[in-house]
């Protein structure tokens, strides 16, 4: 029974003398996928394969980072390099109450010298309760 199936599969992938791959093609994938912006959905779709994987990080152009210490800024870059907006979030909301001390870190220093030299198509960069000096600004001009 289970032989008679695979055959089946196979002969039904079989189409025009050649064989159809199971894979969906990428421009059609890019192009569904540029139909799917909120980020949480992004981030399920991602999850499917390897394939899918590989398109959302080519595709995705805003990204939201709600911890900066969550992810390195290379590791962010490498995967997304046609980013055109990235909010940042430096330290928790509890220092907003003064609940944690004012070196706490989130310095943006970090991120900046690693997106002035590989986020190309940058548009727009927020942080938010991050420690940004007149040096850092200067750098992303």
């Amino acid at each position: 029974m289970q032989r008679s199936l695979n055959n089946e599969l196979r002969s039904s992938m079989v189409r025009g003398g050649r064989m159809m791959d199971n894979e969906i093609a990428e421009e059609a994938l890019e192009c569904v996928m540029s139909y799917v912006n909120d980020p949480r959905d992004r981030s399920v779709v991602s999850q499917v394969c390897k394939q899918w994987y590989r398109i959302d990080a080519l595709t995705r152009k805003h990204v939201t980072v709600a911890f900066c210490y969550t992810i390195r800024p290379a590791d962010l870059t490498r995967r997304f390099k046609r980013l055109e907006s990235l909010k940042l979030k430096g330290k928790p909301r509890a220092y907003m109450f003064n609940l944690i001390s004012e070196d706490w870190g989130a310095y943006a220093r970090p991120w900046i010298t690693e997106i002035s030299s590989s986020c190309l198509c940058l548009k727009s960069l927020h942080l938010r309760r991050m420690v940004v000096k007149d040096d850092d600004l200067t750098m992303l001009v």
